[in-house]
């Protein structure tokens, strides 16, 4: 019997084509739904920069913090300053970008008190015609992340520079490894949260998460300190502080090669941090024996302290004490290293570890990348070199006098840097040391006790928060005591001190009126007739290079305007300049030629005037 052969036809394979198709179908879905949302205008992308009240100038943006955190109930009550500045760069101007944490911006003083305003002032005084702009987007609670995240952002608005403050926040600042705002402890996951979060579709879901969830409970009064950190201590060389660490090396190298690749210079700036005044906020005592008697002779300390030291090598306040106990010993090295490492010991991370500014310096190290040695100037400038209330208002924000040093030392390093011009005698002496209001600096002054009222300096709260009325009533006449408590109560900033120009013009106040006139043509670049207006302060009360300065600002902003060049023809003569100033007046007569007050003051000065070799002022 004949088998039969049943033949099974081949089964072809699926075309690869197939599964490509099968697997991009849900990446396609989510790209189109992406797009309509986009297209339908959901979500936001809250860039740094946007658009200002004023056409052709932007400013930082205010609600930026949104960025960093998933549920805008959540974002700490913080923002950049809100400053103006041209949307196109000026030609032949100076353009500066300050981007860090609080100290950048100037905390408790504000935007007028931070070293990005200080070092402005002083690049005003041998500015010229030259348009002289230093942006800062500093802005509390910010880490390394968030300069990393701005970077392009930054490089976009073309700086000469790029001038940076960071390190205090790394820890507990806006996803730190031991803030309440972490993303991940892992840094690749965080970088890849910070694009995620662009995505309107993470937004929608975001958004629907909101709807169910309950609002975050935030207790009303608390300062941005207090809702920034975790309660869990970071201990020295745990497996966290080596995260943050790791995270500050990387993101610190990662910016920097950035600017570098767009050709520009970049600015670092060492750390500073109360040493001496504030003991560590917590400590590990689990291996310490009883307290030691804070009564104790600082000689008796030094001999029961080492021993101590030996059974517990982690208690901060341990350190602290013998740190104290050393400097009343007249040995202030030893001392030094001793309230560093209580310091460093400090579980709760709201300073920076020496191991930070040793990373600065050594990324300092790269072709393009300058070094700010605060830290070293301030110890010049502290008694036995240690860090603390001479030039600290608490753990790490300088009072005015710090913050001038920290201008100082940004103004060094530009200087070495070939970006400004080097002017005899530029030195701490010459540089301002005060632009602040009688305003500004009560605010200022109740920010700090209200600070210092919270957590972490009072952390069971014995305290009761400070009364506005001890802080305005310092003020000598009611009406700054008025126009002060409407700004510590959160009054406009911009109408008060319109208010406090008048006051002064009423008291024939030259220097204060210039003062608040400038603060006020800062605040407003647009605005001819505030610029003349300090213009005409400053000549009055005798500083002409300040006069000078707002004077030329009054110009470029209505160059048609006779009375402004007159002014200003004026200014330059006061200076010195007696070429720059006949220009002036040719300029006014080529358009008047009948102008006889011009012509008056080109008479005296060509009299009075003797025409160095070259000079070709007509």
């Amino acid at each position: 019997m004949r088998q039969m052969t049943i033949k099974v036809a081949a089964t072809k394979p699926t075309p690869r084509r197939f599964y490509l198709v099968l697997w991009s179908l849900p990446l396609i879905l989510l790209l189109l739904l992406e797009g309509l949302l986009r297209l339908a205008g959901f979500g936001a992308s809250y860039p740094l920069f946007v658009p200002a009240p004023e056409p052709g100038y932007l400013q930082p943006n205010p609600l930026l913090v949104r960025r960093y955190v998933d549920d805008p109930r959540q974002a700490p009550p913080v923002a950049p300053d809100s400053q103006y500045f041209l949307a196109e760069k000026p030609e032949a101007g100076l353009r500066l970008v300050v981007a860090g944490e609080s100290t950048a911006a100037g905390f408790p003083y504000g935007r007028f008190g931070s070293p990005a305003a200080l070092l402005q002032q002083r690049l005003k005084q041998q500015a010229g015609d030259k348009q002289i702009e230093v942006i800062s987007t500093a802005m509390a609670a910010i880490n390394s992340y968030t300069v990393l995240d701005i970077m392009p952002e930054l490089l976009a608005v073309q700086p000469d520079a790029i001038v940076l403050y960071l390190g205090h926040n790394e820890y507990v600042g806006l996803l730190g490894v031991g803030s309440q705002f972490q993303a991940s402890p892992n840094r690749q996951l965080t970088l890849w949260w910070l694009q995620l979060k662009q995505w309107r579709l993470y937004q929608l879901v975001q958004q629907l998460l909101q709807a169910v969830l309950p609002a975050p409970d935030r207790q009303s009064g608390q300062t941005t300190m207090a809702q920034m950190a975790s309660q869990s201590g970071i201990a020295l060389s745990s497996e966290a502080y080596q995260a943050g660490v790791q995270q500050f090396r990387d993101n610190l190298s990662e910016i920097s090669e950035l600017a570098r690749e767009a050709g520009v210079p970049l600015l670092l700036t060492t750390l500073v941090s109360n040493e001496l005044v504030h003991a560590p906020f917590l400590a590990d005592q689990s291996q310490s024996l009883p307290a030691l008697d804070p009564e104790l002779s600082a000689a008796a300390a030094l001999q029961q302290l080492p021993a101590l030291l030996k059974t517990a090598p982690e208690d901060a306040l341990l350190h602290y004490r013998y740190g104290q106990a050393l400097l009343a010993n007249r040995q202030p090295e030893a001392a030094q290293q001793a309230l560093q490492q209580a310091k460093d010991l400090d579980l709760l991370r709201f300073r920076a570890p020496t191991e930070f500014n040793q990373l600065l310096r050594e990324q300092s190290n790269t072709p393009g990348i300058w070094l700010a040695d605060a830290e070293t100037l301030f110890r010049q400038h502290s008694q036995d070199g240690i860090l603390g209330a001479e030039l600290l208002l608490e753990h790490v924000h300088p009072n005015q006098r710090g913050y001038q040093l920290l201008a100082d030392s940004w103004w060094r390093s530009l200087s070495q840097a070939g970006l400004l011009r080097a002017t005899p005698g530029s030195n701490t002496a010459t540089a301002p040391t005060n632009l602040l209001s009688v305003l500004d600096v009560v605010n200022a002054n109740y920010k700090i006790a209200m600070l210092l009222a919270d957590y972490p300096f009072d952390q069971h709260q014995q305290q009761p928060p400070p009364s506005q009325a001890e802080f305005t009533s310092q003020l000598p006449q009611p009406a700054l005591q008025q126009l002060a408590a409407q700004l510590v109560q959160g009054g406009d900033w911009l109408s008060l001190h319109q208010q406090l120009l008048n006051f002064y013009q009423q008291q024939r106040d030259a220097p204060n009126a210039a003062k608040v006139a400038a603060l006020l043509s800062d605040a407003l670049p647009f605005k001819a007739d505030i610029a003349f207006a300090a213009g005409q302060f400053y000549f009055m009360a005798g500083d002409v290079l300040m006069a000078r300065f707002y004077h030329w600002r009054a110009l470029q902003l209505q160059p048609t305007d006779v009375q402004y060049r007159l002014m200003l023809a004026r200014t330059l003569a006061s200076a010195g300049d007696v070429p720059a100033a006949l220009a002036q007046l040719a300029l006014i007569l080529q358009q008047q030629p009948d102008h006889q007050v011009a012509l008056q003051q080109q008479a005296r000065l060509k009299a009075a005037f003797t025409p160095g070799e070259g000079d070709t002022t007509p």
